[in-house]
């Protein structure tokens, strides 16, 4: 059976410009992966198209709008996913149309799908009260509750993610006035944020049980 427009562009796609010009990651290649086989599985299961036969004349913008609200409907996926989804869709139908010239027009309609509003959730913050009070219930008489009580006092003064935590090192701590961390977050990205004292002298103290030197 002859190869697809859209199966020879997916193939090109995914396995050698997605790791190759683009140079992305293989997390991020794995859930542009997954875009497509929920696509594909959409197109057999409610349009009717089997997979072989699926070409880039069936991947147009309606048919973009009513897979993103299958997603959202009947597979309950969030906004938040949906956009995912989408931005995955865009990408593709962007390398596609370099491919493929004549399907310039349609992939400008289906790069000019928006993406949907998501509401805005409430933070809600744990009052400086209520985060003395989960420090006071942890048992610091011996060292894995001394490492409990120094990370949750790191990750309130930082605001740092969890990872990010798990990922300081020694040399990015300053114990000395201004007390301060230095993280690395997404994308090797780097920030610089303070400290309370307290929380300085808990970290210092941590080093010196530990035998970990900040030289």
């Amino acid at each position: 059976m002859k190869t697809t427009d859209f199966a020879h562009c997916v193939f090109s796609y995914l396995t050698m410009y997605l790791p190759g010009q683009a140079g992305l990651s293989e997390n991020t290649i794995m859930a542009y992966r997954d875009t497509f086989k929920l696509l594909l599985q959409y197109a057999e299961n409610v349009k009717g198209i089997k997979p072989e036969r699926f070409s880039l004349l069936n991947f147009n913008a309606q048919f973009v709008k009513d897979f993103l609200d299958w997603l959202e409907q009947e597979r309950g996926c969030c906004v938040a996913t949906r956009n995912q989804r989408l931005a995955a869709i865009r990408a593709f139908a962007r390398y596609a149309r370099t491919q493929y010239p004549e399907y310039l027009a349609e992939s400008q309609k289906t790069m000019d799908t928006r993406s949907k509003k998501k509401p805005v959730a409430q933070v809600e913050y744990l009052s400086p009260d209520l985060v003395n009070a989960i420090v006071q219930q942890i048992d610091s008489s011996d060292r894995y509750g001394r490492r409990d009580m120094l990370l949750i006092c790191l990750l309130y003064d930082s605001a740092a993610r969890v990872q990010e935590i798990c990922d300081l090192r020694v040399r990015s701590v300053r114990l000395q006035k201004p007390y301060c961390v230095t993280l690395c977050g997404k994308g090797e990205k780097t920030r610089t944020v303070p400290i309370m004292q307290q929380t300085a002298e808990y970290l210092a103290s941590y080093l010196t049980e530990n035998k970990l030197s900040i030289q």
